[in-house]
């Protein structure tokens, strides 16, 4: 996952980090993170094929109209949340 968010900071516009990585968030359960990688992937292409072939099953509806401020927030507090992910589920003790 590193290595796709160095890649987008090299390429903010290329469809495909954006997509492989909703793509790994989605194998790894985390949906909501994966929901905003593969909008941002069909906003900036909206024929990348890998995103069209997950947008379904994320219940996103290709051409779907999206906020562009909230989306580059959204992208933005992904990123910073995931930094704090080590892939478990985190488990808070009262």
């Amino acid at each position: 996952m590193q290595e796709l968010r160095d890649a987008i900071k090299l390429e903010p516009n290329n469809s495909d980090y954006y997509a492989l990585l909703g793509l790994v968030h989605l194998k790894q359960k985390f949906i909501g993170m994966a929901r905003v990688y593969i909008r941002q992937a069909l906003k900036l292409n909206p024929q990348d094929s890998l995103a069209l072939k997950y947008a379904p099953a994320l219940k996103i509806q290709p051409g779907e109209n999206t906020n562009l401020k909230s989306m580059a927030k959204a992208v933005s507090i992904a990123a910073l949340l995931s930094q704090f992910s080590d892939g478990e589920p985190s488990q808070v003790k009262c």
